[in-house]
């Protein structure tokens, strides 16, 4: 039963091919790794407490969560506390017909510390596999000297990261993510919708290398993409080709079907049959992160993102090409 203070100990030191594949038990467990990719698994987060001693040992090693079950499953940073030299996680069901469930973790700065990537002060946590479940990262606690490389599923995810220079890559999920410090990465992938970013910090204007965060739309077939980004005003210039970056900044708009029209009409009749990223303000004073298929014209133009804490006005005065990524 959950809570045996029965004693499992793996060495698996000694390997020197091919890396150990292990479960952790419902009793106390002590996993000492080898010098390849060894892989633990968490059947249950109840199974997994501070009394349990995990050590990946040398290779970039894996710690599965498997949240298989219908009941919310919750892992704190005190669990984590003796787990160590994992440094790629993945939060997956592995049932045959998964059930939807709720999956919470935290990561502090300690954690992080014990598990990066030492090659680059990276922990990468996935829940990209994952197709039922809700997920919340904490990994506010994180400071800059480690980064959080996060995978969103396509169900619901609420992510806050730390300090570092963090990425997160998000799909279709309901998401909601808080950046927090460092020189931070969105990537959105091309079935990127509902997601609500909040502290993303665009910099100031004086260089491509002055950005704090960054926009990554390489999914997207953005014009002239090799290129980079060039970026126009629509409330003082004019289209030009090549353009792939707009700030609908004359006004707010009702809705995206609003702001669809005034871009076409800021077009006018150029012709552009391939995407475009435009950034847009409503009247509830919200900053949309748009992507229009075919510019010069309307009913190509899908909402991926809203902006939480920034302006259009804002944006207009500090956006540079550092803001964004469209390629690679």
């Amino acid at each position: 039963m959950l809570g045996s203070t029965s004693k499992l100990n793996v060495d698996a030191s000694e390997m020197t091919s091919n890396g150990f594949t292990f479960s952790i038990s419902n009793g106390i467990d002590s996993f000492k790794g080898s010098a390849q990719v060894d892989t633990i698994t968490v059947g249950a987060s109840a199974y997994l407490t501070d009394a349990d001693v995990l050590n990946g040992g040398a290779g970039n090693n894996v710690l599965n969560f498997d949240t298989t079950g219908n009941s919310k499953q919750i892992v704190t940073a005190a669990q984590l506390t003796n787990v160590s030299n994992f440094s790629t996680w993945n939060i997956k069901d592995t049932a045959t017909t998964p059930t939807a469930n709720e999956f919470e973790l935290t990561v502090t700065n300690t954690v992080a510390a014990q598990n990066i990537d030492n090659t680059n002060s990276t922990l990468t946590i996935s829940a990209a596999t994952n197709t039922v479940d809700t997920i919340t990262l904490d990994a506010s606690d994180v400071g800059s000297a480690y980064k959080i490389n996060y995978t969103a599923n396509a169900v619901k995810n609420t992510v806050k990261l730390g300090a570092g220079d963090d990425t997160v890559t998000l799909s279709a999920g309901v998401d909601t993510v808080t950046l927090g410090g460092g020189k931070d990465t969105v990537v959105f992938t091309a079935t990127a919708a509902n997601n609500t970013i909040k502290d993303f910090n665009f910099g100031t204007a004086t260089g491509t290398g002055a950005n704090v965060d960054k926009i990554n739309l390489a999914a997207f077939n953005l014009e002239n993409a090799a290129g980079g980004a060039l970026i126009k005003l629509a409330a003082t210039q004019a289209y030009a080709s090549n353009t792939n970056i707009v700030v609908l900044n004359a006004q707010a708009y009702t809705d995206a079907a609003a702001a669809d029209t005034a871009l076409s009409t800021w077009v006018g009749n150029n012709a552009n049959t391939t995407d475009v990223a435009v950034l847009w303000q409503d009247t509830l004073g919200r900053v949309h992160l748009s992507i229009d298929t075919n510019a010069g014209n309307t009913g190509n133009f899908t909402d991926i993102a809203l902006f939480e804490g920034v302006t259009i006005t804002g944006i207009a005065a500090a956006i540079d090409a550092g803001d964004f990524a469209l390629v690679g």
